[in-house]
């Protein structure tokens, strides 16, 4: 019994505050949040993570290819976090319910360029 209660009282502490935390999948030190029309990517890890936020429904029309120059690419600098309106989310329109965001790392090639790599998937639902 005791045991449930510290994880009841765990579970309780990592959620204070957030309206919705969400699994960053794989990338521990990655957190996502949802609160107020507001959706926040903390980046706890030491290096960036770029994304890209899109309406569930608008994934089937967007064309997307990512970003391979880290100076131009939309992403959240290690150790610290963006906040992101609903009217940030490519293809967005009030009402819509469910966003999905595809975060990414750069890895820098022998050449000098980037690949864009270890894409993670998160479905993020909107309220």
């Amino acid at each position: 019994m005791r045991r449930r209660l510290t994880a009841l009282a765990l579970a309780a502490a990592l959620t204070t505050g957030c309206d919705s935390p969400l699994d960053s999948g794989s990338a521990p030190s990655f957190a996502i949040s949802t609160k107020l029309g507001v959706i926040t990517l903390a980046n706890g890890g030491d290096e960036p993570v770029y994304y890209f936020l899109v309406e569930r429904e608008a994934q089937a029309y967007v064309d997307w290819i990512p970003c391979a120059k880290p100076d131009t690419c939309t992403g959240v600098a290690p150790g610290t976090a963006v906040r992101l309106g609903y009217n940030q989310i490519v293809g967005y329109d009030r009402g819509d319910r469910e966003a999905v965001l595809t975060r990414y790392r750069l890895d820098r090639q022998a050449d000098g360029s980037y690949k864009a790599t270890d894409f993670h998937h998160t479905s993020i639902p909107l309220r």
